[in-house]
């Protein structure tokens, strides 16, 4: 079995190779890849569809992940094992849930 190499993702506003969305680079990575998201915010409803780490490049207090106004949260956890390191996380509207998880039975 052949053995394969987990990958970075950028996410920026600039600089080369970055991606521009941070869902971009979650469509992007592989299972075990880790997406490094630079200081800013970023409103966007994202989906970890499988096993991924996100992280904010320069620590706690320096990324916030906020939703899109009209009820979607901002991350839907789908896949097993995602990590997720120094982002904020911010629902649009406080009775709304900021996250949600959906997880499935083998039959």
């Amino acid at each position: 079995m052949p053995h394969r190499t987990t990958r970075t993702h950028v996410v920026g506003p600039r600089g080369r190779g970055a991606h521009r969305l941070v869902a971009d680079a979650l469509r992007a990575a592989q299972p075990g890849d880790t997406v490094v998201v630079t200081p800013g915010r970023y409103q966007e409803s994202l989906e970890l569809a499988h096993r991924v780490v996100l992280v904010a490049e320069q620590g706690p207090g320096t990324v916030v992940l906020a939703a899109p106004p009209g009820g979607a949260p901002v991350l839907r956890v789908l896949g097993p094992d995602c990590l997720l390191r120094g982002l904020e996380l911010e629902g649009a509207d406080p009775g709304d849930p900021a996250v949600t998880s959906c997880s499935t039975t083998a039959p």
